[in-house]
């Protein structure tokens, strides 16, 4: 339905880059990481959520196994602002205590809303590398923010749904590992 729905608005506004990434974000709490990948990769550079797309478009090929470190380490992306942490952390930049102290902000409601962000992201990674226990341990802080207006949050209780119809967690891979295994591709 969201999919009609989507199509017959794009047939409007073939363009709009805000629709594509809307689009983009549907297809991955979908799990059409393929499909949510290529939609977040036509981003424009100079799109309002450029860097968010690019962060999202590495998850979604991070969680069809193909992630493209290169393209997420674009040097117009290298700005200190937030959401680059994210993008540092994934480029294996930084960890995670050092993503979630970044995720800090001297008003508590900006620090939560990054926190929702970060958890997300951990929480991706994790699931990448097999590691389900510590992605429900990260899907779960994310929902715990609160934040129910973002995206990172509608995505974590998708995934959380998923995880709890899935088997018991088995001993698996770091996401060190699943990190050092995509620059072994690269």
């Amino acid at each position: 339905e969201a999919d009609v729905a989507f199509a017959q608005v794009r047939a409007v506004a073939p363009s709009d880059d805000y629709l594509r990434s809307t689009c983009a974000v549907h297809c991955l709490g979908e799990g059409r990481f393929a499909e949510a990948e290529r939609l977040f990769r036509a981003a424009r550079p100079e799109g309002g959520n450029y860097e968010y797309d690019v962060i999202f478009g590495y998850l979604a090929g991070l969680r069809r196994g193909a992630p493209d470190r290169a393209w997420l380490r674009q040097e117009r992306l290298a700005g200190p602002g937030w959401p680059a942490p994210i993008r540092r952390y994934l480029a294996g930049e930084i960890d995670r205590a050092a993503l979630l102290q970044a995720a800090r902000d001297p008003f508590d409601l900006r620090t939560t809303e990054q926190q929702c962000e970060a958890y997300l992201s951990l929480g991706m990674v994790a699931l990448a590398a097999g590691d389900k226990e510590a992605a429900q341990r990260e899907f779960e802080n994310c929902v715990q923010s609160g934040i129910v207006g973002f995206i990172e949050y509608d995505l974590a209780r998708r995934e959380l749904a998923s995880l709890r119809g899935a088997d018991q967690p088995s001993p698996s891979p770091s996401p060190s590992a699943v990190a050092a295994q995509a620059d072994e591709r690269e």
